[in-house]
């Protein structure tokens, strides 16, 4: 095959992969939230009053948990984004798009820098841009990490492709870009070492590469001291549940034959790009490595050395299949719970990354084959019918993003069994605002696992949010039992803050104060839901000065929260009626119900600032005109400011 140089035509073929990369996606809009991306992307606290310098100390999931994931960089081009775009789907969409285009166009850039002959390149850029594995990244916001973090790294491998300290401080920087946007990106660390290692085809060019490899192993040091000492988050660290992760319950010896053996799976769907899912339960997945001895321990093991062996065998006869497959070895070391269990034991979108190494080694293998003349034309054929196969794969998929309830449905449709699905479904269903099917797929989340912590938590946020708070209490209290038996503090905070709202609701004030005062973490105390309700029980108890205490402590403004309301309660109680109005006007911004309307009238009532009283009342009448004690003091109030108004 006559080959293209690198110097011939490289902006066109950017720009068809570009196209197709773009094409592929054209049927994804406008995109939606998906569970994650509701609070990382749609309700951050961080984006109410925007501070870099919080962003720089936040958690990722800042003011929900502490997770110890820290990505700053992503959150921040959430920001961005929303800022200029917009806050609707479709911006952050059209971003997540255009940055895997971006990934695709770099990915063709870097191979031919590499000296990839021309085809082989085109064939990896064009599967990588098609691949319907990605459609878990692309079309969920918060894929933007996965995106940034290849993004940035094929960048930075790109500029240390040359020499010199222009060269050194572009990969440096986009280094330490990777490592803001996700964790993962320390794999840069291997990944730029065995790439100079395999081009000079000797270790010796690590003696003259040494200052960028110490330059980035100290930006890695500094970003791991900083993760720990620079981040302030007062909430206990999240634990990892085997409901999540069941290999965390396994002896490690196991969990890294189960984790190898998901390799297999993980190798399998890159290749045929079918049977794919957003989220993983045990069901879904192959069963777990009980024992080395065991004949599946024992062929997984086997399996892994020898495919460990000849990725030996052809680094040492320079053959860049084995090359790329090293390098997809080393990017999926980190998420791969082999060296360390995660958060998750099975994602798709933790395969983005290795996915490029995937592409690659396939143009590399198309590159070999298509050099004999004879070969050339049915080579290519085999190519374009696989990317074909993919593209047409990932057409289908993007339609299940449409919404959250067509995935959910997917995904449960293909497996009944996976509990988590019917969470993830009833979740759907219960921001769709279709409490009936809600529950339909809670209570058969519950059939299948009924003592699963974390359903019984989205169950009782679900039944609060219904006002179902007798049920609610059921499913805290039974979330409660099980945190008690497993003795996790942070569980039984959890669970005990749901008792709590529940009993407030029901009226139990000093019931719901017991459980709050009952909470041992110190952490926990400084949450903003904790400082609510207990702020609500002492106002309900009559304390409000305590109330105004714990209310002045909230850093943070909960979604949908009435803590400004309850706050304007206790300072008017209090007779500080000024400070009372500046919470209630604040409170209706937010949130506009009758109550919180007619509190303000009776608050600037009080100030004798009787036109603003009576817009204030006006206000809580057309939000709830049945309200006949409503209706009094707006006519009072007119009465008082002199004016009539029309029968």
């Amino acid at each position: 095959m006559r080959d293209l140089t690198f110097s011939r035509r490289p902006w066109f073929l950017s720009a068809a992969l570009a196209s197709l990369a773009f094409l592929a996606y054209a049927n994804s809009f406008p995109g939606a939230f998906i569970l994650d991306d509701l609070h990382i992307a749609k309700h951050n606290p961080l984006f109410e009053q925007f501070d870099l310098i919080t962003l720089l100390r936040a958690d990722y999931w800042y003011g929900i948990e502490n997770s110890g994931l820290y990505r700053p960089l992503t959150v921040l081009t959430l920001y961005l984004n929303r800022l200029l775009l917009g806050p609707g789907p479709a911006g952050f969409h059209l971003v997540n798009v255009a940055l895997h285009v971006a990934v695709t166009v770099l990915l063709w850039r870097l191979l031919r820098a590499w000296e990839m002959p021309t085809g082989g390149a085109v064939v990896a850029a064009l599967l990588f841009a098609v691949h319907p594995l990605h459609a878990a990244v692309v079309n969920v916001v918060v894929g933007r990490s996965e995106l940034l973090v290849a993004l940035f790294l094929l960048l930075g491998l790109l500029a240390a492709h040359r020499d010199g300290p222009r060269a050194m401080a572009l990969t440096a920087l986009c280094f330490l870009m990777a490592l803001l946007s996700k964790e993962h990106a320390i794999v840069l660390v291997g990944l730029l070492p065995l790439r100079d290692a395999f081009h000079a085809g000797t270790l010796r060019v690590w003696g003259r590469r040494w200052p960028l490899y110490a330059v980035l192993l100290g930006i890695a040091v500094g970003w791991l001291v900083w993760r720990e000492v620079g981040l302030v988050n007062p909430l206990p660290p999240s634990r990892v549940t085997a409901a999540a992760n069941p290999l965390i319950a396994l002896e490690p010896l196991a969990r890294i034959l189960t984790a190898l053996q998901l390799q297999g799976l993980y190798l399998w769907k890159m290749l045929s790009g079918v049977d794919l899912q957003e989220s993983y339960a045990a069901a879904d997945l192959p069963a777990t490595v009980d024992s080395f001895l065991s004949l599946r321990g024992l062929l997984v093991a086997t399996t892994a050395g020898l495919v460990l062996a000849l990725c030996a065998w052809g680094w040492c006869r320079r053959n860049l299949l084995a090359f790329f497959a090293i390098l997809y070895l080393v990017s999926f070391a980190p998420t791969a719970n082999v060296v360390l269990p995660i958060g998750v034991h099975f994602a798709e979108r933790l395969a983005y990354l290795p996915s490029v190494w995937y592409c690659a080694a396939v143009g590399a293998g198309c590159a070999l084959l298509i050099e004999p003349s004879r070969w050339r034309r049915g080579m290519m054929a085999i190519a374009v019918c696989y990317a074909l196969w993919l593209g047409g794969m990932l057409l289908l998929r993007n339609r299940e993003y449409a919404d959250e309830v067509t995935l959910w449905g997917a995904e449960v449709q293909n497996n009944p069994r996976d509990y988590l699905g019917w969470q993830n479904l009833a979740e759907s269903y219960a921001n769709a605002r279709r409490p009936a099917e809600a529950d339909a797929a809670y209570l058969r989340m519950l059939s299948l696992a009924p003592d699963y912590p974390g359903g019984l938590r989205s169950r009782t946020f679900f039944l609060l949010r219904a006002g179902r708070y007798g049920e609610a209490l059921q499913a805290a209290s039974h979330a409660y039992a099980i945190a008690q038996r497993s003795n996790d503090p942070a569980d039984l905070a959890i669970d005990a803050l749901d008792m709590a709202e529940a009993h407030l609701a029901l009226g139990n004030h000093a019931t719901a104060l017991a459980f709050l005062d009952g909470i041992l973490l110190p952490q926990m105390r400084g949450h903003a839901r904790y400082l609510e309700l207990r702020g609500k029980a002492l106002a309900n108890l009559g304390r409000d000065a305590e109330a105004v205490e714990e209310f002045s402590r909230v850093t943070i403004d909960l979604v949908g929260s009435d803590l400004r309301y309850y706050h304007g309660q206790s300072l008017f109680r209090l007779g500080r009626v000024t400070e009372a109005r500046q919470q209630l006007e604040i409170a209706v911004k937010a949130k506009s119900d009758g109550a919180t309307w007619n509190l303000l009238g009776v608050v600037c009532a009080q100030l004798r600032d009787l036109p603003a009283a009576v817009a204030a009342f006006d206000m809580a009448v057309e939000l709830e005109p049945a309200n006949g004690y409503y209706r009094e003091n707006l006519e009072r109030a007119l009465r008082e400011a002199g004016l009539f108004r029309d029968q």
